[in-house]
């Protein structure tokens, strides 16, 4: 991704031995990350996210309601969660995907130019060297896991039900208190249910849920 003069932004790709531009009217853009070869976003002038699903052939562009303002930087930590840093200490984060942002005030003015997390640390560098160090991706805790059911909870003589973790994160494991391992549960006997997912975060429990 780049610019090319003019306000006009571009995005290419290495495909098949070769560079290929990618057809649209892109705004200057001065990050891009791809979650996995079909997942990408990418950020620019006028706080412009784009995001992708198809491995870069279409890209939807996202509202964060902040122009004039630029983004320079930004990572996914999975589908859902990503973090996009740039100009004057902007730091915009979306759990749901780029359907709504939220401001993530740092206590940081200057410019920032990249974004990256790791063991649950978020890593920031901006003008004049700065880099800043951040305990909690979002500067919060991790949400709890939450369960859904896929029917109603009080279960009869032969019936069944299937629990789902509804906010599921990437890379986490998560252990129900049968002991199964998995974010889907499907239980035939009432009872108390919760599921514990453990990551990078440590572990974080959800509520019981009774059926």
């Amino acid at each position: 991704v780049g610019r090319s003069g003019g306000g006009v932004g571009f995005i290419c790709r290495y495909l098949a031995g070769a560079w290929q531009g990618i057809p649209g009217n892109f705004t200057g853009l001065g990050g891009v990350y791809f979650l996995n070869p079909q997942t990408g976003c990418a950020v620019g002038d006028n706080a412009t996210v784009l995001g992708t699903t198809d491995g870069g052939d279409t890209w939807n562009v996202l509202t964060t309601g902040l122009a004039p303002y630029t983004l320079n930087s930004v990572y996914c930590i999975d589908a859902l969660n990503w973090i996009c840093v740039g100009e004057n200490g902007l730091v915009l984060t979306t759990a749901d995907g780029g359907a709504t942002f939220n401001l993530w005030n740092i206590g940081i003015f200057n410019n920032l130019s990249e974004v990256s997390v790791a063991d649950c640390r978020v890593y920031i560098t901006g003008a004049n060297g700065g880099v800043y160090v951040y305990s909690s991706p979002f500067g919060a805790p991790l949400p709890n896991p939450i369960i859904s059911s896929s029917s109603a909870t009080t279960l009869c003589a032969g019936q069944t039900t299937t629990l789902n973790v509804t906010n599921v994160l990437a890379g986490e494991v998560y252990t129900w208190n049968t002991g199964y391992t998995g974010t889907s549960l499907v239980v035939s006997a009432s009872g108390s249910y919760s599921v514990t997912a453990a990551g990078i975060c440590g572990d974080r429990k959800s509520t019981r849920l009774n059926s």
